[in-house]
Order: C-alpha cells, then structure tokens, then sequence
C-alpha cells in the first residue's frame, strides 16, 4: 500500500533534511546548516565510511504510546494508511524535514530488503551496501535499558508498536 503525494514548489528554499555531495566521494546529511552525518564512499567497492555528529534532530516528535495504541485499533491495512498519513502531516508541518518539490511516497514496502537488515548502531564505522541494506539511524539508538526501548517493547506485545520510519535513498 502507498501514500503518494505532492510537495509544491518552494523557490531558492532547500529541504532542512538534505544529502549533499562533493568531488572526491564525500557526502554529507545536513539539517539545516548542522552536518549530520559525514561520509566518504570506499573507492572500488560498494561501502561508505561514516561518522555521526550527534546533532540529527527528528523531524517527527516522539510518539506517545495513547496515540500509537489509538492508531493501532483495527490494524489491517488502515492502521498502514492511518500511520501513513500520520507521519506525512508530521513531516509536512515539522519544517527540518527532508521534504522537497516533488512526488513523495510512503510505502509500507522496503526496496530491495534483502535477508535481513544490518542496523548500524556506532557513531562512526563502514557500511556495507553490497549484501544485506543497511539501516543507518541519523543518532545514536537507545540502549537495551533505556526507558524508551521498555516502552516499546511493551508496545510490541499488546500491538500498538508503530511502524518505522525510513528514508530510502537510492
């Protein structure tokens, strides 16, 4: 199932959320004029070198687990399609997201998933796209103690877990 939507034009206006590219394979996330992430892509072979700042800001805010679980009733393909809508109002309204002029779509499939995903969990490292996509979080995630993480596992066992949010770029 698919949200497709239009963004509309925004002259000189850059998204806050960007990738940006230079000569000698390096690439740069930004949020606003705050770098994000850093990377320099392995000549000759299908990684990047990376290295998180420590200032990505989510342009959704945090979810509370009364709004996931009224969202969670019925579930089926409208929980998708009211997650869906959910998330383009929130990153529509936010301003330091990475929405642009254009046609957006919120999917509720990953492109080429392959076997499983390799989350990257350290702040600097190498990821390897060739195998398995990775999953780059823009922050450091929680660790298995955090209050956020008991949460969501509690979520996860009355299913009102909401989906994950990601941004796929080609």
């Amino acid at each position: 199932m698919d949200l497709l939507f239009d963004v509309a034009p925004a002259p000189g206006r850059r998204p806050p959320l960007r990738f940006e590219v230079t000569g000698g394979r390096m690439l740069m996330i930004r949020q606003g004029d705050e770098p994000v992430l850093l990377g320099r892509v392995d000549d000759g072979h299908y990684g990047v070198d990376y290295a998180r700042t420590g200032r990505y800001r989510s342009p959704v805010p945090p979810l509370r687990a009364a709004h996931a679980a009224a969202v969670a009733v019925d579930g089926g393909a409208t929980w998708w399609a009211r997650w869906a809508h959910h998330f383009r109002s929130e990153l529509s309204d936010s301003g330091s997201g990475p929405l642009h002029e254009g046609r957006w779509v919120l999917t509720s499939r990953v492109p080429r998933l392959r076997t499983r995903w390799q989350l990257c969990s350290a702040d600097q490292g190498y990821v390897d796209y060739e195998g398995d996509w990775p999953v780059l979080p823009l922050r450091t995630p929680a660790g298995p103690s955090d209050g956020r993480v008991k949460a969501y596992r509690k979520q996860a066992r009355d299913g009102s877990l909401p989906p994950v949010l990601l941004w796929w770029a080609s």
